[in-house]
């Protein structure tokens, strides 16, 4: 399944969106007197990255800049870590800006190959755990055997990932301690797919001896 995702997008190129803010701060020169910054103009941003891109759209709008390229050359996933970084690199090298708040690398089918999001940079889409239940409390008693994927009646645990498939098999308890105390508790439910990312998901149970 892994080598399915390889084989399909071994070279692609890449469309980058990137949304750059002005940061509020106009004294950028004292971390680096000798570097003039840019004013965040779309004349600009195409000739800062005018050599690796071909700029697609642009706009502006209450301080932002959204800008659309296509890379120049083909790139593959693993790329793609380095690709961003790159045009982190570039747009606080030559503008007033914070890192960009955000960038998305999608090949031309516009399936997703990789974006940043809370200071992270992330290959692929997360997956997603999925937990079937009918009622909100369940009981469960130590007396029985553990089971992860279906802890008690009634209750069952997936996960599907858009690039993997199926990854019930990666799903674990980040808490398995809470299976040892009586009482109302979370069990709180983990699965990373092939590219690193992760989901997690939770539900009650009350134990009893």
């Amino acid at each position: 399944m892994k080598k399915n995702k390889t084989n399909k997008l071994i070279l692609i190129i890449a469309v980058v969106t990137i949304l750059f803010s002005i940061t509020g701060c106009s004294s950028s020169a004292s971390s680096n007197a000798k570097t003039e910054k840019l004013a965040l103009t779309k004349e600009n941003v195409q000739k800062v990255f005018s050599d690796e891109y071909s700029l697609s759209s642009i706009n502006l709008d209450w301080g932002n800049v959204r800008a659309t390229f296509t890379t120049k050359k083909d790139v593959n996933r693993k790329e793609a870590i380095k690709l961003i970084k790159d045009i982190e690199s570039k747009a606080q090298k030559n503008f007033k800006v914070t890192v960009p708040s955000s960038i998305e690398l999608k090949n031309i089918d516009n399936v997703l190959i990789g974006h940043t999001g809370d200071g992270k940079i992330f290959i692929g889409y997360s997956p997603d755990i999925s937990i079937e239940k009918k009622y909100y409390v369940y009981k469960y008693s130590m007396a029985n055997k553990f089971n992860l994927l279906n802890p008690v009646d009634d209750v069952k645990v997936t996960a599907t990932d858009s690039e993997d498939g199926d990854v019930t098999s990666k799903i674990k308890l980040k808490n398995p301690e809470v299976l040892t105390k009586i009482g109302e508790q979370t069990l709180n439910y983990e699965v990373t797919d092939s590219d690193g990312n992760t989901d997690d998901n939770a539900f009650k149970v009350e134990i009893t001896k």
